[in-house]
């Protein structure tokens, strides 16, 4: 994120080699402002407003005999910001802006975080507000990194191995904005708790198919072994799919990412 600030005197375009002189500095305006940049950043100065306006002070007697009137000075603050926008001044340097007359302006707008950054934000361990059956709780995802990928899997402290799934991120630049595909796969003991709920499943069908009494029955059992496989492909997904959406909440709430599943 970029912040700046840049000292504004409204003159005629004549006047600017005078400014250029007095301030030793070349403007690149081309209006009717001549303006002295300075990013916060790299100026390598602590509090770039105190500089400003210390050179404001400096100048004041030679701007008033050139008749520069301070009613047409500002310093604009530009500051581009992620999530939320926080900003605070000293006291004495609002205090000298209002001796000299000088407006103090701010523009502020929400950057957007390139996925370079949003890659680089996370670190090893992620902590993640998630919803609970209670209510919401935070919960810890190891991140791992895969050659232009990275795994996320949600830690589990009950058990040695994970039951939680593994979520793949791939990140696309596009205009404006980042792209994260969010793929996940089944954790290993899923796979092996859903193949043996399969397995008895289709045991006690062919059980329950040679030892039906009627075509009725086995009709009966027909229906009962597609409810079953039914309700545990509805428990297994829609588990699975909450995990999705906690995942993609994250990186909407904390990056500004657009997800796609």
């Amino acid at each position: 994120m970029n912040s700046s600030y840049i000292l504004k005197i409204q003159t005629d375009e004549q006047n600017f080699n005078l400014l250029n002189d007095l301030f030793e500095y070349t403007t690149s305006s081309k209006e009717a402002v001549w303006e002295y940049g300075l990013e916060e950043d790299a100026a390598g100065f602590a509090n770039v407003l105190c500089h400003l306006i210390d050179l404001l002070e400096s100048k004041q007697q030679q701007l008033v005999q050139h008749g520069f009137d301070f009613d047409e000075v500002s310093i604009w603050y530009l500051y581009e910001y992620s999530g939320q926008c926080n900003m605070e001044f000293e006291p004495q340097d609002l205090k000298r802006l209002g001796n000299l007359g000088v407006r103090l302006c701010i523009s502020c707008w929400e950057g957007v975080i390139s996925c370079k950054e949003i890659k680089a934000l996370m670190s090893q361990v992620q902590t993640l507000e998630v919803d609970a059956v209670f209510g919401k709780k935070h919960v810890a995802y190891q991140i791992e990194k895969e050659q232009q990928f990275l795994l996320l899997t949600r830690e589990s402290k009950s058990l040695t191995l994970i039951p939680y799934p593994t979520f793949r991120l791939s990140f696309s630049s596009q205009p404006d904005q980042c792209v994260v595909l969010v793929t996940g796969t089944l954790s290993v003991v899923w796979k092996a708790f859903m193949y043996s709920i399969y397995l008895l499943l289709l045991v006690a069908s062919v059980y329950e198919w040679l030892h039906a009494p009627s075509g009725i029955s086995k009709f009966i059992l027909i229906g009962k072994i597609i409810a079953s496989f039914g309700i545990l492909q509805l428990l297994v997904f829609g588990y699975h799919f909450s995990e999705v959406k906690n995942v993609k909440q994250w990186l909407l709430r904390q990056h500004g990412a657009v997800c796609k599943n």
